[in-house]
């Protein structure tokens, strides 16, 4: 969360006032701003190790209606951070730098180059074989995560190395 943020500020002015378990919670709000954005009430709780009813009466002592008020507060706060995956191709973008197309081009395309040379290096080629024999050796292979299209890049560069050895689905 960024440091300006106005109820990080309230929570820091009023911790001294708070009773023990108030002061434990915010503790746990101050240093888990994430977490109060996309966990449960009940599961911040646990974590901060108080009653549910204390994350609410926090919320009352900090001005808010309820808790959801706060998880709502620190969940717009980060999706207003800037440092995601989209944010930083925005900051990259040819229009932020001033480059001109052509060079973000040019740039990318030596990027993978380089990447792609460094793939051909004998001790790399290794570890990509002893990684295929042990995919190969194992009872059951499951990839998470991978969407494996037919011309799908790395999924299927890596479908080509491991030929039969390893079943990946689609």
């Amino acid at each position: 969360m960024p440091p300006s943020d106005q109820l990080k500020e309230q929570i820091i002015a009023q911790f001294d006032t708070l009773s023990a378990q108030l002061q434990q919670a915010a503790r746990y709000l101050l240093e888990h701003p994430e977490e109060v954005a996309l966990v449960s009430m009940r599961e911040v709780a646990r974590h901060a190790a108080v009653q549910p009813a204390t994350m609410t009466r926090l919320a009352k002592v900090l001005g808010f209606q309820g808790y959801n008020d706060i998880r709502t507060h620190y969940a717009q706060t980060l999706r207003r951070r800037g440092d995601g995956f989209a944010d930083k191709v925005r900051q990259q973008s040819p229009a932020a730098t001033g480059a001109t197309e052509s060079d973000a081009a040019q740039q990318m395309l030596q990027g993978l180059s380089a990447q792609i040379v460094s793939l051909c290096a004998p001790e790399t080629l290794a570890r990509l074989s002893a990684m295929a024999d042990r995919l190969a050796a194992a009872k059951k292979n499951l990839c998470a995560g991978l969407t494996l299209q037919p011309r799908g890049g790395l999924a299927f560069s890596l479908r080509y190395v491991v030929a039969r050895r390893a079943y990946c689905p689609p």
